[in-house]
C-alpha cells in the first residue's frame, strides 16, 4: 500500500464519482454525542453496523465506532465529510470490494491489540489519528493483514487529506 499526502485543492467528491467498489466512512462513535443519531440526521435510509455490536464491548453500542455504506456520494455523509469542518476528522473513508458485514466483521477482528505484557486493550485503529500512525507500520504482517481487503482509505489530517492506496 502506497500513502499519499494530497494537495489543498483535493476534491474527494469528484475523486470518487467513478469509483466502482463499495464506498464507507468508519466513524468514531465515541468523537459524537450520539452517534447513531448523527447517523440518522444525516442519512435517510443508513446502512451501517455498530462495530462494538455481536462483542465484548456491545454494551457501549452508543460510543461503538460505525461502518456506513455509501449510497449516494451527493447527499447525505460523504458531503458532510468532504466539508472543510473538525468533525471530519473523526472519521475515515474506505473503499472495499467486500460487503457492508464482511467488512463489519474483519473489522471486530481488531478491537482489541495486545501488550507486550499480555494485557489486551482496546485498539482504536478506526480513530483517524491512531490510523495514521499504523500507516507508519506498512511491512508489519498485521497490519497487512487488517488493511487487506481495503483499496482507498481517506482521512482528514491536520491540513490536507491523506490517501492510503492498494
Amino acid at each position: 500500500m502506497i500513502l499519499h499526502q494530497m494537495n489543498a485543492n483535493f476534491d474527494i467528491l469528484v475523486a470518487l464519482r467513478r469509483q466502482q467498489s463499495n464506498i464507507y466512512l468508519l466513524i468514531d462513535g465515541a468523537r459524537f454525542k450520539n452517534i447513531h443519531a448523527f447517523i440518522y440526521e444525516q442519512e435517510e435510509r443508513p446502512d451501517y453496523i455498530p462495530l462494538y455490536r455481536g462483542t465484548y464491548f456491545e454494551t457501549a453500542l452508543e460510543v461503538s465506532p460505525c461502518l456506513v455504506r455509501i449510497t449516494n456520494i451527493k447527499v447525505g455523509l460523504l458531503p458532510w465529510f468532504a466539508k472543510d469542518t473538525e468533525d471530519k476528522r473523526n472519521a475515515m473513508l474506505l473503499v472495499s470490494d467486500l460487503s457492508l458485514k464482511d467488512l463489519a466483521v474483519h473489522f471486530q477482528e481488531y478491537l482489541e491489540a495486545k501488550l507486550p505484557n499480555y494485557d489486551v486493550v482496546l485498539f482504536r485503529f478506526y480513530d483517524p489519528q491512531i490510523f495514521e500512525v499504523i500507516t507508519n507500520h506498512m511491512n508489519d504482517p498485521h497490519v497487512i493483514k487488517m488493511l487487506t481487503p481495503i483499496k482507498l482509505a481517506y482521512w482528514k489530517s491536520l491540513e490536507n487529506y491523506k490517501c492510503l492506496s492498494a
